[in-house]
């Protein structure tokens, strides 16, 4: 079975445990975007709109945070 999103752990981070920090979730965010977006073009199939879906993604994901 073939994944889209990577099986490898996500850097271990203050902001996984409530001690937010900009600098972690942008090593997240520059990590993680890349297959997002993949997987957003895979189920869209439009780059633009996997761009716009990821993006507002990420935000309600800062914004949950």
């Amino acid at each position: 079975m073939t994944t889209l999103l990577s099986d490898r752990p996500l850097p271990s981070s203050p902001i996984l445990i409530g001690q937010e920090s900009d600098a972690d979730f942008y090593a997240i965010l520059d990590a993680e975007r890349p297959r997002l977006i993949r997987l957003c073009t895979a189920i869209l199939g439009n780059a633009d709109a996997a761009e716009d879906v990821t993006q507002e993604a990420l935000l309600e994901a800062w914004r949950s945070i």
